[in-house]
């Protein structure tokens, strides 16, 4: 314990002014010291925090890396039941589905009876591509043959796009490579 005391008479003044100078700084100090606690606790909780989160991150990274698993293996088998059948090189065009009288047909069905769909439907000749039929068309992608066309006879396939502007300016126009894809 601190202890001030006065040694001659007139210091009285000094003496008073110490412990209250001392308190101040108890004072101070404690504020410090609760403030570092609190810090403390707050960074403890924070920890802990992170901590489980961390933990159910792992357990999500196990189950991502078992789900990936079984759908490589799942994709392997489905790999492995899918066979190529080249057909040709077709010159590829590509129309679109938008439903105006005036642009490209616009009565939204396809030859076979569905609705044309951006990404999927390709109009071919039926005497070469069956409706159905599953094709990929080197540098564009996987398609479904579902339409035809008066202009569409031989070699030559249509593909659906979704907007008349994108149809004019479709950077896959010309000639491609075509697999028809057996799923067995």
């Amino acid at each position: 314990m601190f202890t001030w005391t006065a040694q001659a008479a007139g210091t009285d003044r000094q003496a008073d002014a110490a412990p209250a100078e001392y308190m101040a700084v108890q004072q101070e100090k404690l504020a410090l010291e609760l403030a570092l606690s609190q810090a403390v606790a707050d960074m403890e909780d924070k920890l802990s925090a992170a901590r489980t989160e961390n933990k159910t991150l792992e357990k999500k990274n196990e189950q991502l890396a078992q789900d990936y698993d079984e759908l490589s293996e799942a994709q392997v088998n489905v790999a492995d039941s899918i066979m190529l059948n080249y057909k040709g090189e077709y010159y590829a065009t590509s129309y679109c589905c938008e439903q105006y009288p005036h642009i490209c047909g616009g009565n939204g069905r396809t030859a076979s009876g569905t609705v044309p769909t951006p990404g999927l439907t390709v109009a071919a000749d039926w005497g070469d591509l069956a409706p159905g039929t599953w094709i990929y068309i080197e540098d564009v992608g996987i398609r479904r043959v579902e339409d035809s066309g008066s202009a569409i006879k031989g070699k030559r396939i249509d593909v659906a796009v979704d907007t008349h502007a994108n149809a004019l300016r479709w950077p896959g126009q010309g000639r491609h490579r075509v697999w028809a894809l057996n799923m067995e």
